[in-house]
């Protein structure tokens, strides 16, 4: 969090770093059919600072061609940072559009949604705290069962950091 001391100089620079950090999906990205190996999404990622601390708010808009492959999550972060988050959408296997909050909190490790043809959101909530060196924090997905069927994070998914510290 940035304190700002009696007669310091407000610049240009310093609020613009008091800005959140927000990245929006342009256009539908689908993951490889008969795969269940999860992919870097090419538009839900951004740069991060080393040793510091970001609140993350991510809405991840998708759909699938079926309900059989479902949604299979993901993030990757710089080396020495830690992730911890809890999310809630459609349970896995779902063919209805009844979401779940899943309140453990998680650390590493890949989550599982339930996907269909209509649209459904995942929402994610969480803290990323980095270590000694700065990277990318990046959205990741794929299939949960390897099928034919394709699975599309659709536009207008979106992540939003704030750093605080």
């Amino acid at each position: 969090m940035t304190t700002f001391a009696v007669g310091q100089r407000i610049t240009a620079a310093l609020l613009t770093s008091l800005l959140p950090i927000m990245v929006r999906k342009t256009t539908g990205e689908t993951a490889p059919g008969s795969s269940a190996a999860v992919q870097d999404d090419d538009e839900l990622f951004v740069s991060v600072e080393a040793n510091s601390i970001y609140f993350v708010d991510a809405w991840i808009r998708y759909n699938a061609t079926t309900n059989v492959p479902d949604l299979r999550t993901n993030w990757s972060y710089p080396a020495g940072s830690t992730f911890t988050r809890t999310e809630w959408g459609a349970p896995t296997g779902s063919t209805t559009g009844a979401d779940t909050i899943d309140t453990t909190v998680a650390t590493s490790g890949d989550v599982s949604r339930g996907a269909d043809a209509n649209p459904r959101s995942l929402y994610v909530k969480g803290e990323l705290t980095t270590g000694s060196t700065a990277g990318t924090f990046r959205f990741q997905f794929g299939q949960v069962t390897s099928s034919a069927a394709t699975v599309t994070v659709l536009a207008s998914s979106r992540i939003v950091l704030q750093k605080y510290s």
